[in-house]
């Protein structure tokens, strides 16, 4: 459904707020910048135009606020604007999982697929279930939660039939390509750029070894690499964080 903007990454993304949300947080922080420093310009030119000592006593209290508000209010639009983009591709993954997702719900709601549980016993109530409160999906950990105890359990790992999935989902592959467009190595590195700016979002430091755990599991050309990790060793000095390559444990936050 993404053959283009998909990273691996969507299972993970969750927004702290939905595109818009953020647009408008930057064009408000922008404006508080803007009218702070008007105050804090209009101010300078008071005082540097009053020719007395009682009214440079009085605006200079309000030249000081002044500018620690609009001190502040420029802080404020650098940091959320170092992080805006990494935190729009955190919502626009959401937003494909979230689109991928309903199509699976919908196949299950309507059994276009039958849902195998646990060691292949098919499923059939699923249709019966799907609208119950208890009834959960966990596309993350491949599990449903079921209304009914089955066996003694309530949370079952859930299958789809391969060949009948990938006949499913033909029908939304026809805008593939048939021939892949880029190289194994460009796909990597577009990846791990993927990867460290989410891990940078998060504050989270990981090691070379743990980057080579997450590939195995989420690049989605991992098995075309005979030697995967002759392949990333180039792309983790390029592109990885200063702080990545750093010996020793991310210093912990302090009580305030």
């Amino acid at each position: 459904m993404f053959p283009d903007e998909w990273t691996g990454l969507e299972i993970a993304s969750w927004p702290e707020h939905t595109r818009e949300a953020l647009r408008q947080e930057k064009d408000r922080l922008h404006e508080v910048a803007r009218t702070t420093q008007q105050r804090l310009d209009a101010l300078k030119r008071d005082i540097h135009s009053s020719h007395d000592q009682e009214s440079y006593d009085s605006l200079y209290p309000l030249l000081e606020r002044a500018r620690t508000k609009a001190d502040l209010a420029r802080s404020a639009t650098h940091e959320f604007g170092r992080s805006f983009d990494s935190r729009m591709r955190d919502s626009l993954g959401f937003e494909r999982k979230q689109a991928v997702e309903s199509k699976v719900c919908m196949a299950i709601r309507k059994v276009d697929l039958e849902t195998y549980l646990n060691f292949g016993t098919v499923c059939g109530a699923m249709n019966e279930w799907t609208d119950h409160r208890e009834f959960k999906i966990s596309f993350s950990h491949s599990y449903i939660v079921t209304p009914q105890n089955l066996g003694g359990r309530r949370k079952h790992r859930a299958y789809f039939l391969k060949s009948a999935f990938e006949k499913w989902a033909a029908q939304y592959q026809e805008s593939l390509s048939d021939f892949r467009t880029t190289s194994l190595q460009d796909d990597l590195i577009r990846w791990f750029k993927g990867v460290a700016a989410e891990l940078n979002r998060t504050g989270e430091r990981p090691t070379r070894t743990a980057i080579l755990e997450m590939c195995s599991s989420s690049f989605s050309r991992f098995l075309e690499a005979p030697d995967i990790k002759k392949l990333l060793d180039p792309v983790w000095e390029l592109y990885a964080p200063r702080e990545w390559k750093r010996g020793g444990k991310p210093a912990k936050p302090t009580d305030v």
